[in-house]
């Protein structure tokens, strides 16, 4: 979020690579990959995982590893947005229609045959961010239209993909100028999509009456997007949860939601609920909230679960300090600012609405439910000075917390954590120091 009154800036991306801890034998492992790392992730059956890199500046390419460092095989190069399938047996990308081109189609890769091939869309349309549906046999992808003007994003629109008629139905458009649709989540059941639409404003966060920007405004808005230079960032923008029901292929509760501006939000397991964390209209600090989709119910979870340091701080741009739901019992975890740059780690049970405080730490972010216990991986700092980062896994029954390796030396400001399935291994990114195109 890009606070009222704060310049924008062209930012020059951080070169990084990837660690791989061993948390039963403690051991830190390099992964045999490029040093400017991009996105990485587990398999969903557990035993391998997949970390997106950059050969040069433009061909991009992901690599498969058997933990913690075996080289399994090698994807298609010029490959974005990586994502495995619920099976793990195949791997939905992004790629460029052929390698001169600007247009980007939808890829599948499949390690075992070593095969990939892409399903196009019209000409001058490119797909982004592609998720799976829980069947495994269709997904959904964000796909942008022509430029009206150069450099600046198109009118874009939310389709489904359906992989054994290889075509594709289109679901939820947006023609509404100078916006864009974030990031969207599948329900576990499949039924349900959640999305965010991000509108340019001139409203500070806490005063959320509605104005109109100049057109001298939007234009640097939305060239800003891109990450060109702007030299008055006088604006912010402000994301609207839509919730959208994929059998009735129709918006829920848009009355109820409109009102608020949302950063995360999570699915809740076993539920047809939704948590987000949301600026409150009059203050600088974030709320958290909940929506039943079964009746339209909104509760208010928690107040003040972030303070005005907000979302900076960690390369991304954005602290993560609502997780992902628990994966069998209706609870998240989320995470409060302190006094004196502490945190507090609290879980919220959303079926009895019982709310514990876990334990307070230092810089605590990116927390992440085991996928077979009720336990959470989450990163912090030994001290308030925040020179380090380390993992510490707590349980969340007897709140004891068990730091993983905190004084190892190859340890700096780690982040994007990932927890292997079975607990054993952890992936993370580590800054280089190294600034993308420049050398030493």
């Amino acid at each position: 979020m890009i606070e009222s009154g704060s310049p924008m800036k062209r930012t020059i991306p951080m070169l990084w690579e990837f660690l791989c801890i061993d948390c039963v034998k403690e051991a830190v492992h390099s992964v045999p990959a490029a040093a400017d790392c991009r996105g990485h992730a587990w398999c969903p059956s557990g035993g391998k995982y997949l970390v997106e890199t950059i050969h040069g500046t433009k061909e991009h390419g992901f690599i498969i590893l058997e933990a913690p460092e075996k080289l399994l095989a090698c994807g298609p190069p010029m490959v974005h947005n990586a994502r495995w399938s619920p099976s793990g047996r195949l791997i939905a990308h992004v790629t460029p229609s052929r390698p001169e081109y600007e247009q980007r189609v939808l890829g599948i890769f499949d390690p075992a045959q070593n095969r990939n091939y892409q399903v196009h869309v019209e000409q001058e349309r490119s797909i982004q961010d592609p998720i799976w549906i829980p069947n495994e046999s269709e997904l959904l992808a964000v796909i942008e239209g022509p430029r009206r003007i150069a450099n600046k994003s198109g009118p874009m629109e939310i389709c489904l993909f359906n992989l054994k008629k290889k075509g594709f139905d289109r679901l939820i458009s947006n023609d509404e100028p100078d916006s864009f649709i974030g990031d969207h989540i599948v329900s576990k059941n499949g039924r349900y999509l959640a999305y965010r639409i991000t509108r340019a404003s001139n409203v500070p966060p806490c005063d959320r009456e509605e104005q109109v920007l100049s057109k001298e405004e939007i234009d640097d808005l939305m060239t800003s997007v891109i990450g060109d230079d702007v030299t008055d960032g006088k604006f912010h923008f402000v994301s609207e949860l839509k919730i959208y029901d994929l059998q009735r292929r129709a918006h829920l509760f848009e009355d109820v939601l409109k009102e608020y501006d949302v950063d995360i939000f999570t699915w809740i397991t076993g539920r047809n609920r939704i948590a987000f964390k949301h600026k409150a209209k009059g203050k600088i600090a974030s709320d958290l909230a909940l929506v039943d989709l079964d009746s339209g119910q909104l509760d208010h979870v928690d107040e003040d679960i972030n303070g005005p340091h907000g979302e900076s701080g960690t390369p991304n741009g954005r602290i993560s300090f609502l997780s992902m739901a628990h994966s069998t019992n209706p609870i998240i975890c989320y995470v409060k600012w302190g006094k004196g740059h502490a945190n507090e780690l609290y879980t919220y049970n959303v079926d009895t609405k019982r709310k514990d405080h876990i334990y307070t730490g230092h810089f605590i972010h990116d927390p992440q439910w085991s996928m077979i216990s009720d336990r959470i991986l989450l990163m912090e700092s030994p001290g308030p000075d925040a020179r380090r980062l380390f993992p510490t896994v707590v349980d969340t029954n007897d709140k004891t917390r068990k730091k993983i390796l905190q004084n190892h030396e190859n340890f700096g400001w780690l982040s994007v954590p990932k927890w292997s399935p079975d607990e054993r291994f952890i992936v993370a990114k580590k800054s280089t120091g190294i600034l993308a195109g420049r050398d030493g």
